[in-house]
């Protein structure tokens, strides 16, 4: 019997990242052509850019714009259906796009509806937070369902991404703070000592941060692991779930915030590292350096450590989509960068949580 194969085509992603861009997005996205246009915004946002926001819509030709309350238990299944409704009142077809216009909450749920409305239209997001910016390479849409985060979700990546850096002036400094948590992660898989000291710089005296250089460095990283293994296939692609395995848990358990949870989800796996001899105690030392400045700013490693309970988390983990079995999947530091180790014993994850939940930063 002759075997008939079929490659699909890998969509791209065109991301744009600049100052002041509004007219650049209005010729990117008239030039497509699209039938209808439909724009996500975050309602907290638009009050803060209410006049920019209002211009990419008039001028798009947009013919509405939805409000989105970003609050975690907005980003649940249940949701979605509230947002396809709204797809259906303004009558998109097959030729329309969505922009989501807001942070990862926001480019989540908006990206999830679009790969699943009409089997998959275009979607362009523009960003307005530093973490959102510095993560920006997509790929990977979800959102929760009965109280597992992410749990379903599509690789899909949007039409363009426009980072219009004029969006961080915005932003507290603690937001600042929470983004470069995620360009600290990335900093970290491939030991860019350089990057770290930029973040360390900030957080020690709050000196300008290069937020151009900063993004771009960020998109990169991530980008080299996301087009070698876009739907997670040969396994490269799980190094961006540094930290992730158990910021799932403190998001849905302790309420935390994504860039907290990221930030002590890597303090954590940096633990289970050194206990595993995959980095030395001078590495584990200068990470945790770094991890003090962060912490001044962020301040919640005392609540973390208190409401812990070693025995949920565990049993909670097994659930995470990266596991498999009995034994934990965890990426784990090495001198050089990172590896995924999928054998990790709960005996193991109880000890490094003992410590966790005693160790000072």
């Amino acid at each position: 019997m002759q075997k008939i194969k079929i490659t699909p085509i890998l969509l791209s992603e065109e991301i744009y990242v600049d100052h002041d861009i509004a007219d650049f997005i209005i010729k990117k996205i008239k030039d497509v052509d699209y039938e209808k246009i439909l724009f996500f915004v975050d309602k907290h946002l638009f009050s803060k850019q209410k006049k920019y926001i209002e211009k990419l819509v008039k001028k798009s030709g947009a013919c509405g714009i939805v409000f989105i309350n970003p609050k975690a238990h907005y980003k649940d299944f249940e949701y979605c259906g509230c947002l396809l409704k709204k797809l259906i009142i303004y009558k998109l077809n097959r030729k329309s796009c969505l922009v989501a216009v807001g942070g990862g909450f926001v480019a989540d749920m908006v990206g999830f509806i679009s790969s699943i409305f009409m089997r998959g239209i275009d979607f362009i997001q523009i960003p307005t937070t530093m973490m959102s910016m510095s993560d920006a390479v997509i790929g990977k849409v979800a959102v929760n369902f009965r109280g597992l985060k992410n749990l379903l979700g599509s690789f899909y990546f949007p039409k363009f991404v426009f980072i219009d850096r004029q969006f961080l002036k915005t932003l507290s400094e603690k937001e600042i703070v929470y983004g470069l948590v995620e360009v600290w992660k990335h900093a970290l898989l491939v030991a860019d000592y350089k990057i770290i000291q930029m973040i360390e710089n900030y957080l020690s005296s709050s000196v300008n941060l290069d937020e151009e250089k900063i993004i771009k460095f960020s998109l990169r990283v991530k980008k080299q692991f996301v087009q070698v293994d876009y739907n997670d296939k040969v396994g490269i692609h799980k190094a961006l779930s540094l930290g992730h395995t158990l910021t799932n848990y403190l998001e849905l358990t302790l309420a935390l915030r994504h860039g907290p949870a990221v930030f002590y989800g890597i303090i954590f796996e940096v633990l289970l590292s050194y206990n595993l001899k995959t980095i030395n105690k001078k590495k584990f030392v200068r990470i945790i350096k770094t991890a003090k400045l962060f912490e001044s700013k962020i301040a919640l490693f005392g609540n973390v450590q208190e409401e812990l309970r070693i025995v949920d988390v565990i049993r909670k983990l097994k659930f995470d989509k990266i596991n498999n079995g009995n034994l934990y999947t965890f990426i784990v530091l090495t001198s050089g960068g990172f590896y995924v180790k999928k054998d990790i014993k709960s005996t193991v994850l109880a000890k490094v949580f003992s410590q966790f939940k005693k160790l000072i930063i």
